[in-house]
């Protein structure tokens, strides 16, 4: 007499939630669109910044005394913001430190980044700040 096939054993029932207790929630993606935009924002800015500081060496900017020295401020101003950006962009990717990806997301803001930075920082920003819930 042949022997049947094994049966599957059945899959457990998931547990419901206890008494009082709200199910749990699926994360959102917020925080990483938003933290992707600051990320981009961050290295517009450190682009635009570089590019600023290396304007210092054109000729003829010595002709004008302090202009090169105003170049390489503004570049490094701006390659400064730019990094804070980059890194509050990783935490907003990484969904941890909430106040380090909003700080990131200002500051890819204020790195202006070739206009586009600027706007991509914006939203970055508010995608961010409205999804504080999701961060750990």
């Amino acid at each position: 007499m042949p022997v049947p096939p094994a049966m599957a054993a059945p899959q457990p029932m998931p547990m419901p939630p206890a008494m009082g207790m709200a199910p749990p929630q699926e994360k959102s993606m917020l925080p990483v669109a938003g933290g992707a935009l600051t990320l981009v924002s961050g290295v517009l800015a450190i682009g635009q910044g570089a590019l600023i500081a290396g304007g210092a060496g054109l000729p003829g900017v010595g002709f004008f005394p302090g202009l090169a020295e105003a170049f390489l401020i503004c570049g490094a101003v701006f390659i400064i913001f730019g990094l804070i950006a980059v890194l509050g962009g990783v935490m907003g990717v990484m969904r941890k430190m909430w106040g380090l990806a909003l700080v990131g997301g200002i500051f890819g803001l204020l790195g202006f980044g070739f206009i586009l930075g600027s706007i991509l920082g914006i939203v970055g920003l508010i995608l961010t700040a409205i999804s504080r819930k999701d961060f750990h």
